[in-house]
C-alpha cells in the first residue's frame, strides 16, 4: 500500500498505463496521455487512486499543480453543514414524484432537445406541484434543529 501512496513511477502506471504505450513523458517532464503508440486504449481518472499526488503532473497543467492543489485543499473553508445528514423519510412519496419528474426533463435538457427558457420552467412547475416545496422544508427543518444541537 505504501508504494502505491509514494512511488511516482507506480502511480503513473496504475493511473496512465504504460510509458511509451500509452502516453509519453515530454522534454519538460509533463505527462501527454495523448502521445504514445495507442493512447485510446488506456484510460481513466487520476483522482480515483490512492495519491493523484504522486503521479506525474499532465501536459496543460503548471509543474506545481499538486503543490497548489494541496495549498486549496488546506485552505478551503468546511461547510456548516458537513456532517448532517437528511432522513428523507418523512417526505419519501414526495422525494420519489418529484425524483421522477426531474427524470423525465434532465436528459431532453441535458443533450438539448428542448428550449431550456420554456421546459425548465416547466420543470420546476411540476416538481413544485410534486412537493419540492415541501422536501426543501423538511431538509431546512431538520438542518435547523442539527444546527442548534451543535
Amino acid at each position: 500500500m505504501n508504494e502505491l501512496y509514494t512511488n511516482p513511477e507506480l502511480a503513473d502506471l496504475i493511473i496512465y498505463g504504460i510509458e511509451g504505450t500509452h502516453y509519453e513523458i515530454t522534454e519538460d517532464g509533463f505527462l501527454d496521455a495523448n502521445a504514445g503508440t495507442s493512447p485510446d486504449e488506456f484510460s481513466t481518472l487520476n483522482w480515483l487512486y490512492p495519491n493523484q499526488f504522486a503521479s506525474t503532473v499532465i501536459v496543460g497543467n503548471t509543474a506545481d499543480l499538486w503543490e497548489r492543489t494541496t495549498q486549496f485543499n488546506e485552505e478551503a473553508r468546511q461547510s456548516p453543514a458537513s456532517g448532517f445528514a437528511f432522513d428523507s423519510i418523512n417526505i419519501a412519496a414526495e422525494q420519489t414524484a418529484v425524483t421522477n419528474v426531474y427524470d423525465e426533463y434532465r436528459k431532453s435538457l441535458e443533450f438539448g432537445f428542448v428550449d431550456s427558457e420554456v421546459a425548465i420552467p416547466e420543470m420546476l412547475q411540476k416538481m413544485n406541484s410534486a412537493g419540492l416545496q415541501k422536501i426543501i422544508a423538511e431538509k431546512q427543518a431538520q438542518l435547523d434543529a442539527w444546527a442548534a444541537s451543535k
